[in-house]
């Protein structure tokens, strides 16, 4: 069980897929004891970090949501093609659904037919997002960007989130390090010992969360890959949703939003900015639907709706 526990951890999955395969062939899975249980529970695990998971969802639109005439809107939906995802559409009934397209961002021009609610189905396959020890030591030899590059400002919506805010330029040049990596880990480790879970007093700027030292998951998201954007690291919010773990789920509702940054010369990697030992171990037993990459550096002015304001159905089926 030692070998599994160290070879999950540092995420060398053969390794630890190796030593189960080895504890049942010493017959260490029979019977109902401590040893059996734990050994069955790290085959789950293994299992949840190396396999995707795949969901059906569905999302009821009112018809509310158009004007009597049924005019066309459009709405964004979970992103149809990533690294890490893929989702296939499909609606039901003669309500029409046109692709639209949108820069990062998967969007459909959906026009009512009759009286009743627009009934949008999908299939959403997720990979996790996992960096080996071996990966990880390969991207400790890739050096920072200059001390001196601090990349352009995010947006909140139409709130102006800006790295070069002095306060935040100062915490990231504190924190720097050699390696992208270890920085990443620090601002994480920074994060996780001074900000509090709880909204801000006021406004989503860099400023209130610094000086509050509060912010729900979308302000440590920004704060993260401002920080990184301060020492020249690129780095993006992600927004998005947690899809329940297993089983059905009935008109849940709500969003996420996590960072994703990108080891300079190397791969985009995401990581819940929320907690300290996602590095490298995104997505293992967290399953995250991805509605866009809210990397804009621009003001929100868009027309589009997101279908996060309304409500999900579903239920995982692997």
């Amino acid at each position: 069980m030692g070998l599994v526990g160290a070879a999950v951890d540092v995420i060398e999955l053969g390794d630890a897929k190796a030593a189960l395969a080895e504890a049942d062939r010493r017959g260490f899975f029979q019977g109902h004891g401590w040893v059996s249980d734990t050994l069955r529970r790290q085959v789950e695990l293994v299992r949840e970090m190396s396999e995707p998971a795949v969901y059906e969802l569905t999302w009821s639109i009112p018809r509310s949501t158009w004007d009597k005439t049924g005019k066309a809107k459009t709405f964004v939906f979970p992103v149809k093609r990533h690294a890490l995802q893929t989702v296939d559409y499909r609606i039901d009934g003669t309500a029409n659904l046109i692709d639209v397209s949108l820069p990062g961002e998967t969007a459909y021009s959906i026009s009512p037919a009759g009286d009743g609610p627009v009934i949008v189905k999908a299939k959403a396959t997720l990979l996790p997002d996992l960096v080996p020890l071996r990966e990880r030591k390969r991207m400790a030899s890739w050096k920072m960007p200059a001390s001196d590059s601090i990349l352009p400002a995010l947006f909140y919506g139409r709130e102006k989130i800006d790295p070069s805010y002095d306060p935040c330029r100062e915490l990231a040049a504190t924190l720097r390090k050699a390696n992208a990596w270890d920085t990443m880990q620090a601002f994480l480790d920074w994060r996780m010992a001074n900000i509090t879970y709880a909204p801000p007093p006021a406004g989503n700027t860099l400023k209130t969360i610094l000086s509050s030292k509060k912010g729900v998951c979308h302000h440590s998201a920004y704060l993260a890959a401002s920080l990184a954007r301060a020492v020249g690291i690129e780095a993006v919010v992600v927004g998005g949703f947690v899809l329940p773990d297993r089983g059905e789920f009935r008109e849940v509702e709500g969003s996420h939003g996590w960072t994703e940054f990108r080891i300079p010369g190397g791969r985009w990697i995401e990581f819940e900015s929320q907690d300290g030992n996602s590095l490298g171990k995104f997505m293992a037993r967290r399953h995250y639907l991805r509605y866009r990459a809210q990397d804009a550096t621009s003001p929100e002015i868009r027309e589009a709706i997101s279908c996060q304001g309304f409500k999900v159905s579903g239920k995982r089926i692997r």
